[in-house]
Formats: structure tokens, sequence, C-alpha cells
């Protein structure tokens, strides 16, 4: 996206972020791009380049970040024809650009970098991976169901 790429006020080239849409009034899809996390800017321990140099191996100097772009697609929202239809003309629309910078602003918690997705979304992931019940061992489900393996 063409949008990313901006320069600061210090005339800096690099990755902007924010919430990017196609300037239709009408658009419910937008791009969200985070900052540059500060984990990104340390060059891990122990990096080394593969192919030794005749001066022998040599680590590299510089660190490298691309951001990632989440495609957020508002749904659900009331527009004025929606309103009209339903007898309800006086109501104010909702704006899908508010709620793309909602989910995107939820992409930042005090406790962490800028994170992939929204953070219930993060949530409900983690929640997903820790708390759900997962799938016991053939062994096991043959012991519940009552069969007996011989």
């Amino acid at each position: 996206m063409a949008e990313w790429y901006a320069h600061d006020a210090k005339d800096k080239i690099g990755f902007a972020e924010g919430v990017w849409g196609t300037g239709e009034a009408e658009s419910r899809v937008f791009a969200s791009t985070a900052a540059t996390p500060h984990t990104a800017a340390k060059l891990p321990k122990g990096l080394m380049k593969l192919a030794p140099t005749a001066t022998g191996r040599t680590a590299p100097g510089k660190s490298a970040w691309n951001p990632g772009q989440l495609e957020i697609t508002v749904l659900g929202c009331l527009s004025e024809k929606a309103l009209a239809d339903s007898g309800r003309e006086g109501e104010m629309p909702d704006r899908p650009a508010e709620w793309a910078t909602l989910a995107h602003q939820l992409r930042y918690h005090d406790d962490y970098p800028p994170l992939a997705r929204p953070l219930p979304l993060h949530l409900a992931r983690l929640a997903g991976q820790y708390v759900l019940p997962v799938a016991g061992t053939k062994g096991e489900r043959s012991a519940e169901s009552g069969s007996d393996e011989r």
C-alpha cells in the first residue's frame, strides 16, 4: 500500500501507522498498520551471516521490520438507506470508519507491543489455546467410551 511509506518530521523515510481506507463514503473495508514494535529495533543475540567472509563471520549491522497489514471489514452497520427502509429516518447512521479506527486502536495495549489483532480477538485466541480442553489420546478416548483395547 502506498500510504505505508512516509517521511516523518525529521525527514526520515519509513513506514506509517494508521487506518487506511479507499476514500469512498460507503466503504466498509479498511487496512490497519501498526507502529514498529520495540522488539524490532534490537538485533537478535548471536545473529551471524550464513556465509563466512574473507575476514571471518560478521553479524549484520542493521535490523529490519516490515509492517503487517490487518484487513478490517466493518459489517452490520446501519446506513441511511437501511434506516429509511426500517422507518427510522431521523436516526444517525453508523460510520464504518469509526468502527475500523476503534479496531485499530484496540491493537495497542499497555502490556504488549502492537498486536496482530485487536485485544479482544488476541485474548480470545489465547483462551482457545490455554483454557479450552484438548482432545485426548486414542487410549483415553477408548477408555471413556467403554471399549476395551486388546
